[in-house]
């Protein structure tokens, strides 16, 4: 029984002091809670240098440790005056948690309740603005800056007292402070007008209430295509990174010109103006390169979808089952199709089945076989040569057919049949080397007549009956019917 009363005692000793600290921590964050004020941290501080924390409300002794500058940690408990005091100078001290454990921290300019942002981008001012060693509206500035664009290593908001949240702009009630590298250091601006630059792959932005807000609208909204016809653009693609919503643009007519920086800043102010709102943005123009993505010979052309398949038979891509690299280009209105070197406009009825053509494509292609995109421009390098229709079948297997050392003929029943007597594969040989094939508009309906596995040294190449040929179907010939006459006779 004793035992049991001294441990119920504990208990109640340990419970007493654990509420107690929980009141002091909830009267703290609820304070913050209260106002209303977004920008700070319920229960935390936020140190803007490396400060020092101590054992006991006191810098007369050694300090315990120092905490880096930039970290947030939570409160415990208030000491000094900070409840009864008006004068930002009075000192007091907070009890905060660390691991060198509960230590004691100073009150100062450099520790504050806002939640500090490290954000990477670029910020454009337009008049003198002052530099401060600490984000406080009544400090003295060490300095000043004439306009110009500076790279911001951090952002915190100071805000009136009692703002809720909401979707009215953090810019109405808040003040912005950067931090920045300048000649005296790192140092804090605070511009009455500044422009937010965003295009840097690697900017970083703090997403305020109403930002966060602006820019799930701005994911949503089906008013941003009519709102970039007006400016003659239209999307590429659009994702969220690191905060900052990122929009990529093409213009119309216009593939290798991007937007310029008034451009980007009337189309940004377009978007805000439609949204109601401000909120972290980049926009980039995509534009075409110099060299061309694709050349290739035009096998197919289907008008009614506005389409042609262009295939490289001089690059292929898989290992057990090797491809030529082939993509059916769709042609939207604003395409550019010209001969090579040449400025005259031409369209889609100029297009011909084995024409070499040089192909800028769209960034995005679906992945299937062939690969499906868009061609913003066309240059048709050469024409078809009268008689030569279609691709000569050694192109189309990547194999030369004058040199066949052995043939694996499958046929649709039976086994297997070697053929290593050179007469047959001379006269298999001879009738292949002559065909040339123009593309089928679809794939045969029965797939499984007869393969031949043709070997030559360490390379081989599969021909099917079907002329389904690299996962790419062919009309048939005279040539390949004569062909397929020839083997059925070696059955």
């Amino acid at each position: 029984m004793p035992t049991t009363k001294a441990f119920k005692h504990s208990y109640t000793i340990m419970l007493g002091v654990f509420i107690a600290a929980l009141t002091i921590y909830t009267l703290y964050t609820s304070e913050a809670l209260a106002s209303g004020r977004w920008n700070e941290q319920p229960g935390k501080l936020t140190l803007l240098v490396d400060t020092p924390v101590y054992d006991e409300q006191s810098t007369d002794s050694k300090p315990a440790g120092v905490i880096s500058a930039f970290q947030s940690l939570q409160v415990i408990e208030t000491g000094g005056s900070e409840r009864d005091t008006t004068n930002p100078s009075d000192e007091f001290w907070y009890l905060v948690k660390t691991w060198y454990g509960d230590k004691w921290l100073r009150s100062g300019p450099a520790v504050i309740k806002e939640k500090y942002y490290p954000v990477h981008l670029e910020v454009t001012f337009m008049g003198m603005e002052g530099l401060y060693n600490f984000p406080v509206d009544d400090e003295s500035n060490v300095g000043q800056l004439s306009p110009q664009t500076v790279t911001t290593l951090g952002q915190l908001f100071i805000c009136n007292e009692g703002v809720t949240e909401g979707t009215q702009s953090e810019s109405d009630h808040c003040r912005s402070w950067y931090r920045i590298l300048t000649y005296l250091g790192e140092k804090w601006i605070a511009p009455t007008k500044a422009i937010e630059h965003y295009e840097n792959q690697h900017s970083a932005a703090a997403l305020t209430p109403s930002a966060a807000f602006y820019q799930e609208k701005f994911r949503s909204s089906r008013e941003l295509e009519p709102l970039l016809s007006r400016f003659s653009i239209e999307p590429v693609s659009m994702h969220t990174e690191n905060n900052v919503a990122r929009l990529e643009v093409r213009r119309l007519y216009q593939h290798r010109e991007k937007l310029n920086d008034e451009e980007v800043e009337a189309l940004k102010n377009a978007v805000f103006q439609s949204l109601g709102g401000y909120f972290p943005l980049s926009i980039t123009t995509f534009t075409l390169s110099d060299k061309a993505d694709l050349v290739g010979k035009i096998i197919s052309i289907d008008n009614t979808g506005k389409r042609a398949l262009v295939v490289n038979y001089y690059k292929w891509s898989g290992k057990e089952h090797p491809t030529p690299e082939a993509y059916w280009i769709r042609l939207p209105d604003d395409s550019n199709i010209h001969r090579y070197g040449q400025e005259l406009q031409l369209s889609m009825e100029d297009l011909r089945i084995g024409q070499t053509v040089e192909v800028w494509k769209a960034k995005f292609t679906l992945l299937s076989y062939p690969g499906q995109t868009i061609a913003y421009e066309i240059a048709i390098v050469e024409d078809a040569k009268p008689g030569e229709e279609g691709i000569p079948l050694s192109i189309i297997l990547d194999l030369d057919l004058t040199h066949i050392d052995k043939i694996e003929l499958k046929l649709k029943e039976g086994k297997p049949i070697i053929i290593q007597d050179p007469h047959i594969i001379q006269a298999i040989s001879k009738r292949m080397q002559h065909i040339r094939l123009q593309a089928a508009d679809q794939y045969p309906a029965e797939y499984d007549t007869y393969t031949m596995s043709l070997y030559q040294a360490d390379r081989k190449a599969i021909y099917s009956g079907n002329l389904v040929l690299q996962q790419l179907p062919y009309r048939p010939t005279s040539l390949t019917i004569d062909l397929d006459e020839f083997i059925k006779k070696l059955k």
